[in-house]
Parts: structure tokens; C-alpha cells; sequence
């Protein structure tokens, strides 16, 4: 994944029901698929094809998708849902 003149490598995915997210190597973490139940993590809820950047998550560690939801676990040991 690239933006700008900096490339990003996945390095963890998980997907829920019609969702999906990706831990990126700069330890940020993007979503995309239906966002009716609020999934993507951006507060718009509006469905996306596109990796939308899940604001306020920095420096993840570990990343899972249950049905309706999306964690990370950040380096720091907070989680965030």
C-alpha cells in the first residue's frame, strides 16, 4: 500500500462479517467493506472499497475482527475496539 512517495507493507489482516482490516507495517491500521454497524472504525458510516485509516490508532501491535467489530492491541498494552 502506498501513499505519497512512502509504501506501507501489511502485516497482519483480519476480517469480520462484510469487513475487513489490515495492520500495516507503520503500525497504523485500515479498513474497508460495510460500515453500517460502525466496523471501519472512522465514525462515518459509510461503506468503503477503499482502506480508510482508523483514526487514533498508533503504534498497533495486534490486530482481530469478531462479526461486528475490530481490536488492536497497541504496543503500549492498551486495546482499542
Amino acid at each position: 500500500m502506498c501513499s505519497s512517495d512512502a509504501c506501507q507493507t501489511v502485516s497482519a489482516i483480519s476480517a469480520g462479517m462484510d469487513f475487513t482490516c489490515a495492520l500495516l507495517s507503520d503500525k497504523t491500521v485500515r479498513c474497508w467493506g460495510l460500515d453500517n454497524e460502525g466496523q471501519l472504525g472512522d465514525g462515518g458510516g459509510v461503506n468503503s472499497r477503499l482502506p480508510l485509516a482508523v483514526p487514533g490508532v498508533a503504534n498497533a501491535g495486534a490486530l482481530a475482527a469478531g462479526r461486528y467489530h475490530a481490536c488492536v492491541v497497541q504496543e503500549d498494552g492498551s486495546v482499542r475496539c
